[in-house]
């Protein structure tokens, strides 16, 4: 018929068109290997452009930092041991400088080393970054050049995509032509089949369709299922709801009571410390004055308050630690910087010498000290003048204004802390401390266990060492990580302190629901923990004089 050929000739035009502008038909749709060319060039442009970024984000940042901020100066094993050399040199010339006059061969011939190590070190730290600028100068100019060149590489392939469409336009049109006469096509034949069809059934009166069954109307909606869904999310919500609690209990590793304390570590819980607030203080005259307190000094301020009765009862957890006698010398110590060490430490000292006890808080922590800013000590002279052989035991002690307790302030931060700690000086100053001057107890406040050495030096020396923990706050993790770190070094640790515990909690709401009776009737009426306090004083004057009689 005229409609197949006219089909047969739009075909024929087609095959024609897609032979000589090179366009090939696929199943779904017409595609052209020049518009994956240019995805392709587009892909490494786009990588190109992020690489030349890069290149120039590194090149800026070595071009602008100083050479001794370099990673590969800062990673250098060579720079790493010049550096070490320099501060050996520097630390002894220092101990020289102290000692002896500048002019004596020794300490010229130490001044002389140094300088040639700092010029070494300058010399090859220089060398380091000089070779690293010119490398990431290469790597900006490559990454230019590709750039550059592929940016061109997009723009001809662009041109020859657009060439490309306007064929495909026309093959395009071509096609739906030729799927139009096939439809117009298909129409006739279906319309000639059925005229024939009708025309075979005109002559008779039977057929083959018959009622069955008469449709009827549905009496209620097939779904929703109201009552079922109202079941399933009941259901489902519950299993979500606790397995969501019990995902976020797994997920909380933090110490959050004196049985998790325990158990990660293994150590006895001396006590625990209620979170300091204005509440914890006690009953005070005025907002004003309790909101005044300090929680460092709250035990010398507001002896007769909750947060000061928490630190009694671990007074007596350590007084009564040991058979023999209370521990001399303590350090304190803790899992991370914000756990309260300094706060322990601080009251600890303060309840002790309300006993009658003469008591030394050193601040040991060489590298973050903040007891100065609480007892107004003076920095001039401290812990780091006297074990680098810079001043004397004497000079040290200080008074802070509380009946029985004196403080050593850190003194100037010096460069090594660990070296000075862990010189025979150390000992000295406790023997000196407890000996000669017959304070019954000193007290070191030192720097976290887990990031450095501090705490593990000062715990060999002493008597015992105290940990802190923080509730919801110090994880079990860390907290098992520095008993294991301190159980290698042989430490011997008394126990540990819950610190900031929640006291809204009923395992720690003791102080809420007992406290003082009226000042009458405790001046009339001692109470259990006076007497307990009378016979700890009477213990430590029987040990202060066992410990004079043996010095």
């Amino acid at each position: 018929s005229r409609v197949q050929n006219d089909i047969d000739e739009l075909e024929r035009r087609l095959q024609s068109i897609s032979q000589q502008k090179e366009i090939f038909a696929m199943n779904d749709g017409v595609q052209d290997i020049s518009e994956q060319a240019l995805a392709d060039l587009n892909r490494r442009y786009v990588a190109a452009r992020s690489d030349h970024a890069v290149a120039r984000a590194r090149f800026d940042s070595v071009r602008n930092a100083s050479p001794e901020s370099l990673p590969e100066v800062l990673n250098s094993t060579l720079i790493n041991n010049l550096r070490q050399q320099y501060a050996e040199l520097e630390r002894r010339a220092s101990l020289m400088a102290g000692r002896f006059k500048s002019d004596w061969p020794p300490a010229m011939q130490i001044q002389e080393e140094l300088d040639q190590a700092g010029q070494r070190l300058q010399l090859e730290t220089a060398t380091i970054a000089e070779r690293v600028h010119l490398g990431a100068e290469r790597e900006l100019v490559r990454a230019q050049a590709e750039v550059e060149n592929l940016r061109l590489q997009v723009e001809r392939q662009m041109d020859e995509v657009q060439r490309v469409n306007l064929d495909a336009i026309e093959f395009g049109s071509l096609r739906s032509s030729i799927e139009t006469k096939r439809t117009v096509l298909s129409g006739m034949v279906a319309r000639q089949s059925e005229t024939e069809s009708s025309e075979r059934l005109q002559d008779t009166s039977a057929s083959n369709i018959r009622i069955v069954d008469p449709a009827e109307l549905p009496r209620e909606p097939i779904r929703p299922k109201k009552a079922m869904t109202l079941l399933l999310a009941l259901l489902l919500g519950s299993g979500l709801g606790v397995a969501f609690a019990f995902g976020f209990d797994y997920l909380d590793n933090t110490i959050v009571s004196e049985d998790d304390l325990r158990r990660a570590t293994g150590w006895a819980v001396l006590g625990h410390v209620p979170i300091y607030t204005p509440e914890a203080v006690g009953e005070l005259p005025a907002d004003a004055i309790r909101a005044a307190i300090a929680p460092d000094l709250a035990s010398h301020s507001a002896p007769r308050s909750h947060f000061a009765e928490a630190f009694k009862n671990l007074r007596t957890s350590i007084l009564l630690a040991s058979p023999d006698q209370a521990p001399a010398s303590l350090v304190i110590s803790s899992c991370e910087p914000t756990a309260g060490k300094s706060t322990v430490a601080l009251n600890l000292a303060i309840v002790l010498a309300q006993l009658g006890r003469r008591v030394l808080i050193i601040d040991a922590d060489l590298r973050r000290p903040r007891l100065h800013r609480a007892l107004g000590l003076s920095t001039e002279v401290g812990l780091s003048s006297f074990l680098s052989g810079n001043a004397e035991a004497e000079e040290l002690l200080q008074e802070t204004g509380i009946p029985g307790l004196d403080g050593i302030a850190s003194g100037p931060i010096p460069p090594n802390p660990s070296e000075l700690l862990d010189s025979q000086r150390l000992q000295l100053l406790i023997s000196f401390a407890l000996r000669s001057r017959g304070y019954d107890h000193v007290i070191f406040d030192s720097p976290p266990a887990v990031s450095i050495s501090d705490a593990l030096i000062l715990g060999t020396r002493v008597d015992g060492l105290i940990m802190v923990a923080r509730c919801g706050q110090t994880g079990r993790e860390s907290l098992n990580h520095a008993a294991k770190r301190l159980r290698q070094s042989r430490v011997k640790v008394i126990g540990a302190v819950l610190n900031a515990a929640d006291a809204l909690l009923d395992r720690y709401s003791y102080y809420t629901r007992y406290g003082y009776y009226r000042a009458k009737e405790d001046e009339a009426t001692p109470t259990k923990g006076a007497s307990l306090g009378r016979r700890l004083a009477r213990r430590a004057t029987g040990g202060g004089r066992r410990r004079s009689g043996a010095a």
